[in-house]
């Protein structure tokens, strides 16, 4: 048998040792060491930031892409806002095919106007091209989906008033009208995101919203390359700048899941592709950033978005380590039978059985991270968007 005390004369068992350790440490810090430790320090350095009643001016930015059916109740219900302050609308159309421009411009009146690009350039493209162009004192990025809860301009607004905030992003709940569509377990990650937002913000920063909406100083607006994911790369750049990205659990928008496993895995793939795009360019911008924002960036960011590749480091290293111990052989056990019930909820289609939708949505999500990093290396970029509904 195998003595395990003498394992420096066996190669593979000491690489089997150290791919499994870190396999293992990379996974248990990005899902487990890494909430915990936020958690924590954000009971023990607990930074609050002010809020105030100041009213400022508000653009909200609205990007849509052929959204003639949906961009009419859109600017209905952010009209509907009961803002006391100075607020507008400007429509971005990114180059729609539809009746997109047409619909807006009836839906808006003279509260707003439309920006049209002449072709799909992109949503980040869009935004430098028309955000440095308003003069609002806060901008309010949104989407066509994302149904807004009565005073959310209100709410966000006054976290303003701390000079150190320059962004704020609220809640999101995932609406699906399918419950067994895998969009509907997209409420399970936005839990967990949920948490290390709020988390995140407390202590200082976070370096993440969610593209369906969030607010920032306009003054603090950068342009970005068309090919990262705008709502990584702009709180990202506010965060290292040293100003918070902060979050508000109060104000919840809720968003339309996606409809299919295909149509999740394209989107996913586009986002994931974006944001190691995001990740591989800001890497020159860490020296001198802000010591917690570059924390959050490596955490939050960097580590998740190879996840993948640790998986595959455990399940080798477990494979190398079969032999030296009945633990091996149950935790391999563990690794294949998790693997299976992903590929049964595809199968199935059935995400309202959590044994077959949770091990589903998490493979779904690092897998589309592995197709991603072959997409970037081989030069492959992604400006341009779909809605994928």
């Amino acid at each position: 048998g195998f003595d395990p005390g003498k394992s420096w004369n066996h190669p593979e068992i000491m690489l089997g040792y150290t791919l499994f350790a870190i396999g293992f440490l990379w996974l248990g810090s990005s899902y487990v060491g890494y909430p915990v430790l936020l958690t924590v320090l954000a009971r023990v350095f607990h930074n609050p930031w002010a809020r105030g009643t100041h009213r400022p001016s508000v653009i909200v930015y609205l990007a849509a892409f052929n959204e003639g059916s949906n961009i009419a109740e859109k600017i209905r219900s952010i009209l509907a806002q009961s803002y006391s302050g100075e607020m507008a609308i400007v429509v971005a159309d990114d180059g729609s095919t539809d009746d997109t421009k047409a619909a807006a411009e009836q839906a808006l009146g003279n509260s707003g106007w439309v920006v049209r690009s002449q072709e799909n350039i992109g949503k980040t493209a869009m935004q430098n091209l028309v955000v440095p162009t308003l003069s609002s004192e806060v901008v309010i990025f949104t989407d066509a989906t994302g149904t807004w809860p009565p005073g959310l301009v209100e709410k966000l607004v006054t976290h303003f008033a701390d000079k150190d905030v320059g962004c704020v992003g609220p809640d999101v709940s995932i609406a699906s009208p399918n419950p067994d569509s895998v969009g509907a377990n997209q409420s399970l990650y936005w839990q967990m995101e949920s948490m290390l937002r709020k988390a995140g913000a407390e202590i200082w920063t976070n370096v993440v919203v969610s593209g369906t909406c969030y607010a920032i100083r306009r003054e603090l607006f950068r342009p970005l390359p068309a090919e990262i994911a705008e709502d990584l790369g702009t709180p990202l750049q506010i965060a290292l700048s040293g100003k918070r990205v902060v979050f508000d659990p109060e104000m919840v928008v809720v968003d339309v899941g996606t409809d299919s496993t295909a149509q999740e895995s394209r989107m996913r793939r586009r986002i994931a592709l974006q944001n190691l795009t995001a990740v591989f360019w800001s890497w020159r911008r860490l020296r001198n950033a802000n010591p917690f924002a570059v924390f959050q960036f490596f955490s939050h960011k960097f580590l998740r978005s190879f996840n993948w590749l640790a998986m595959i480091l455990l399940l080798v290293g477990n494979l190398l380590l079969l032999q030296t111990s009945v633990i091996f052989a149950g935790i391999l056990v563990a690794q294949l039978t998790a693997y299976l019930l992903a590929a049964l909820g595809i199968v199935l289609n059935r995400s309202n059985l959590k044994l077959f939708s949770v091990p589903r949505y998490f493979m779904l999500l690092n897998f589309s991270y592995a197709l991603a990093m072959f997409d970037f290396c081989v030069g492959r970029r992604m400006a341009r968007w779909n809605t994928e509904r």
